[in-house]
C-alpha cells in the first residue's frame, strides 16, 4: 500500500463507518437492515470445523445471526475500527479488539482487517481476516460453546472502550 491514504470514496466509507459504529455498540440490527443488501455475503477465513465461527454466510438475515453468535461467545471489551482506503467501492479497514471469551473469562487480543465492497449504498460483501491460526488455537484451548444465562454485552457506547470504565 502507498503512503498516501485514498480516502476519495467518501459515501462508501460513511456507509461502512455506520455499520461498524452500530455494531460496536451492539445495536446493529437496524443498521443491518439499513446498509446491507439483501443478499450481501459475509467471510471470516477461518476453519468453521476449528472454531465455533468462520466461513461464508450470505444473506441479510443469516449475517445477523452469525453476529448475534459472536455477541453470544465473546463480550467486546475493545472494537475499534480505522478505515485504511475507501476508492471505487472498496472500503479496507483494520479491527483492533480485545474479546473476553463467557465460557473461559479468558481473554483474546489482537486485530483483523476487513475489505468491504459497497454498491449503490449498500454493502454486498465483506470479507473479514484474522490471524485464523492463533484464533483456531484460541478455541481449541479454551472451548468455543456458548455459556449458558449470559447476556450479550455491549461495549460502552460512549469510549467503545470499556477499560476506560473500569471493567
Amino acid at each position: 500500500m502507498s503512503d498516501n491514504i485514498d480516502l476519495t470514496d467518501k459515501a462508501s466509507q460513511a456507509v461502512v463507518e455506520a455499520l461498524m459504529a452500530s455494531y460496536s455498540r451492539g445495536d446493529f440490527t437496524d443498521a443491518i437492515h439499513r446498509h446491507l443488501h439483501e443478499d450481501c455475503r459475509y467471510t471470516l477465513y477461518m476453519d468453521g470445523n476449528a472454531a465455533p465461527i468462520g466461513g461464508t454466510t450470505t444473506g441479510r438475515s443469516a449475517i445477523l445471526a452469525v453476529l448475534f453468535r459472536y455477541r453470544e461467545i465473546f463480550d467486546y471489551i475493545l472494537f475499534r475500527t480505522r478505515t485504511l482506503s475507501a476508492r471505487d467501492g472498496i472500503v479496507r479497514q483494520h479491527l483492533e479488539i480485545i474479546l473476553r471469551h463467557r465460557i473461559s473469562n479468558e481473554r483474546y487480543e489482537g486485530s483483523a482487517r476487513f475489505v468491504w465492497a459497497v454498491r449503490d449504498g449498500l454493502i454486498v460483501s465483506c470479507d473479514e481476516y484474522h490471524d485464523a491460526p492463533r484464533f483456531e488455537t484460541f478455541f481449541r484451548l479454551h472451548g468455543g460453546g456458548v455459556a449458558s444465562g449470559n447476556p450479550a454485552v455491549a461495549i460502552d457506547p460512549t469510549t467503545t472502550d470499556r477499560r476506560k470504565t473500569g471493567d
